[in-house]
């Protein structure tokens, strides 16, 4: 995928400059707690091209969890929401999902991995956020902190 040399800001109060060149990051998001969402923000004067999401869900006894990997834009509104797998994850399965440009979306049940599309080029403003929506979550449902692969672009003069 060619990478622009610079892009300009696409939403939130007007700025002067524009993003220069960017990145390659690995960023390692929040680690939560068992039964709660993962959530990532693109931070202040960034803009995120995602490359991958990563994330383990491990999941207990008891209930069968549906992951998805969920856009919110500032105001905290859902503007992109993305199935982690094409069926639930099995209880007592720990499950790694990697959402990137060009996958096939694959099943969850029994299965240890999963891969699942995204749209190429998704462009992330500051303060639009990675958050997972996961069905059938319970006090078991586990999902690690994951890994992001974006290109970062920082605001410059």
């Amino acid at each position: 995928m060619p990478i622009p040399d610079k892009i300009y800001k696409t939403s939130g109060t007007p700025t002067a400059g524009v993003y220069m060149w960017p990145a390659v990051k690995t960023v390692t998001g929040t680690n939560p707690a068992a039964n709660v969402e993962c959530s990532d923000t693109v931070p202040a004067n960034k803009c995120w091209l995602l490359r991958s999401y990563t994330l383990t869900c491990a999941q207990g006894l008891t209930q069968t969890p549906l992951t998805s990997l969920t856009v919110t834009n500032v105001a905290g509104t859902v503007v992109y929401s993305y199935p982690g797998t094409s069926s639930a994850q099995n209880s007592s399965v720990t499950l790694v999902m990697r959402w990137s440009p060009n996958q096939t979306l694959t099943a969850g049940g029994a299965a240890t991995s999963a891969t699942a599309p995204i749209p190429e080029g998704m462009l992330l403003p500051e303060g639009y956020s990675l958050v997972t929506s996961t069905n059938g979550k319970g006090a078991a449902t586990d999902h690690g902190a994951p890994i992001i692969e974006v290109y970062e672009y920082s605001l410059g003069g």
